[in-house]
């Protein structure tokens, strides 16, 4: 402020006082700082008065002059006293009429004199030197550098530099205090609510680029007055807190929960034990609790236990503090450790991930990084596909994150996105978008979700995000919009399988559940109508003879017989005309599922009732084990391969150790296909 003020006086550049901010953290040895700020002067004099070259020069003299001396003489002494201390080459100097320290020091007065520039030389945190170096810097000012023109502007906790002073001096440091320091400003203790305030003006700073809607005043309410402001005691809290919080908010601004990085920032800074802890107890912070079953009374009770050891060693005082915040940041941990639990501990999963809040486990490992992990895709990537994209580019966007491995994290975007979107009018041309284009590329993706015993699949994903989205768009349009989907040849009958099954049971049309009718995207006419259509599709599959084919086959042909069963056994009386169409009859009724023991791992199954629909059994396993030994089975594709081993190891009635709870596991499928490649 008050260099701002002296710049300000003078219009004219030529009349502004030079200034210069030394810093004498940046000197380690007591002649180097001396000679340093000489050096620094004479430096900003050149930048500031290029025309004043004989000043500058005799700066330099002044400094080179002390540079040579062993040890600059401290409070009381003088030059003359250090002179037998000096080097033999100092000595040469100093008995030298030119280089004479008193000589050289007039030369500067002169110059400063003549020219009446005015300096003004800015010291900071003065009182974090050591003693030595507080004294030091005083007698710079009192005795080396008392200059014409020239203001010393000295930030420092006066209790803290007269102890320095008296140390070093052994006599009364208040009273050589006021000998050098003429104008004495004392700065106010700053109120609670002063700190406050310098807090939130330089968060706001900070986050004035944050977009409507991405801030929950409640929440950052609640987690700055129960957490956040018992952290804040000095202006230094405060400067500290939003530095750290500004480097992480610049690099990760658009992939996280703000107010969730805000309140980890501050367990970071102030309690950087607990922060490294964090990292390893995931599983435990995140996701929520239902609060109703046993299941949950054991989560809690593993919740509990984390928190103890993320806490560990931590005195009460500051353990109170840590749950505070560590309550608002993670639902889960709130519901556990509280009795009642505070504002944040309901746990919206959906919400959660399109907020990219740190309870989420998909976003928790981004907070503790610079950078987004190289396995997630970045949140406005993802916004601009789904808001932004042409439908090319849609299809584009999508086909490449498919091939980089990350569609089911796209797919739960898209669901939670829209699903947020509920009541918008305005998004509805997007969701109409979103939907046809996860329709006519959906059996094209694959399910990139590691193993896990209770993972969602891929197409059960893709009915969640047509449920969403058509939620968004109006009752009046959405019928049009499916039914053109549905008529669509591009569109693959899985796909239409899994939607119409889906909009069936919302009527309660193929399954025992019952629902509530009312919350039906679509009517019930509208549903048979689509019936009707996909009945045709699947119709025109089977003449063709490229519906067994399909991965989906036998999927597709349960659906058609719930439908019209009488057309559906005309149709696939006689669908099997070849070994080939066997094969893909064969590959269609093996699924695919996980197991667990010490890993969790992929087991095959075979449905072999599925089979004896439309063959005999013991007819299909004959001529199937031929079919392996032939051309055509290298014309399937790996996936086909592995279950048609997995047919002929079923019904092997002399394998061993080839199942776990009816699953057949990869060791035996590949020695299966390693046998049929030998002729075996």
């Amino acid at each position: 402020m008050v260099l701002e003020k002296a710049k300000s006086m003078y219009e004219d550049d030529a009349q502004k006082p030079i200034v210069l901010r030394f810093n004498p953290w940046l000197y380690s040895e007591q002649q180097q700082l001396i000679s340093q700020f000489f050096k620094q002067l004479s430096s900003a004099i050149k930048i500031n008065r290029p025309k004043l070259e004989i000043l500058f020069k005799h700066m330099n003299a002044y400094a080179d002059i002390l540079e040579l001396a062993r040890l600059i003489p401290l409070i009381g002494g003088s030059v003359a006293d250090a002179g037998k201390l000096l080097k033999a080459r100092a000595k040469a100097y100093n008995e030298s009429q030119n280089n004479d320290l008193q000589r050289a020091k007039d030369a500067i007065i002169t110059a400063l004199l003549k020219e009446k520039i005015k300096l003004i030389v800015t010291i900071d945190d003065i009182d974090r030197l050591s003693s030595a170096e507080v004294a030091l810097i005083f007698q710079l000012v009192k005795s080396l550098a008392d200059f014409p023109y020239t203001i010393y502007l000295l930030s420092f906790d006066r209790e803290v530099v007269i102890r320095a002073l008296a140390d070093v001096q052994r006599g009364d440091g208040a009273e050589y205090l006021e000998k050098v320091v003429q104008v004495p400003f004392e700065l106010p203790i700053p109120t609670a609510s002063d700190i406050h305030q310098v807090f939130l003006k330089k968060l706001d700073a900070i986050i004035a680029d944050t977009l409507y809607g991405k801030w929950d005043n409640d929440y950052w309410s609640s987690l700055f007055h129960f957490g956040i402001k018992q952290y804040l005691r000095t202006i230094r809290d405060a400067v500290r807190y939003t530095n750290t919080f500004a480097l992480k908010y610049s690099l990760l601004k658009d992939e996280i929960n703000i107010i969730d990085l805000i309140g980890l920032t501050c367990i970071q800074v102030f309690e950087p034990e607990i922060y490294s802890r964090l990292p390893f107890h995931k599983e435990q912070l995140c996701g929520g609790l239902t609060y109703y079953t046993n299941h949950d009374q054991e989560v809690k009770k593993k919740v509990q236990t984390s928190y103890n050891a993320i806490i560990a060693g931590i005195p009460d005082n500051r353990a109170g503090k840590v749950k505070e915040i560590l309550s608002h940041l993670f639902p889960k941990l709130s519901a556990s450790i509280n009795t009642y639990p505070n504002y944040s501990s309901y746990f919206d999963a959906k919400k959660a991930l399109i907020s990219g809040s740190i309870a989420s486990p998909d976003c928790f490992e981004r907070y503790f990084a610079l950078s987004l992990e190289s396995t997630a895709i970045p949140r406005q990537v993802m916004e601009r596909l789904l808001y932004e994209a042409t439908e090319a580019e849609l299809v584009e966007g999508i086909t490449e994150i498919n091939l980089s491995r990350k569609t089911t994290q796209f797919l739960e975007y898209v669901d939670a996105s829209f699903e947020q979107k509920r009541g918008m009018p305005e998004y509805s041309k997007r969701a109409e978008m979103i939907f046809a284009c996860l329709a006519l590329i959906g059996h094209e993706l694959e399910d990139n979700k590691e193993l896990a015993l209770f993972s969602i699949s891929l197409k059960q994903r893709l009915v969640y995000c047509a449920r969403s989205s058509l939620q968004v768009i109006d009752k009046s349009c959405r019928h049009q919009i499916v039914y053109e989907v549905f008529i669509d040849s591009r569109v693959d009958l899985s796909i239409l399988t899994a939607l119409l099954r889906d909009f069936g049971r919302q009527h309660n049309r193929f399954t025992d559940r019952k629902s509530d009718e009312k919350d039906a995207l679509l009517t019930l006419n509208e549903v048979l109508e689509l019936e009707k259509a996909f009945s045709e599709r699947v119709i025109l599959g089977l003449k063709s003879g490229e519906l067994i084919a399909n991965d989906s086959f036998l999927h597709v042909i349960w659906l058609f017989e719930q439908i019209d069963e009488a057309r559906a056994k005309e149709y696939t009386s006689n669908m099997i005309t070849s070994d080939l169409a066997l094969a893909f009859l064969v590959s269609s009724a093996v699924g695919r599922g996980v197991g667990a023991q010490k890993t969790v791992f992929t087991i095959w199954r075979v449905n072999k009732d599925d089979i004896s629909k439309y063959v005999d059994i013991n007819e299909a396993h004959e001529r199937i084990s031929t079919f392996v030994l032939g051309n055509e089975f290298d014309f399937l594709d790996s996936k086909r391969q592995e279950n048609v081993a997995a047919f002929l190891i079923s019904m092997d009635e002399k394998a061993e150790d080839i199942s776990l709870d009816d699953g057949i596991v990869a060791s035996d499928i590949k020695k299966k296909l390693e046998d049929i490649k030998a002729g075996v």
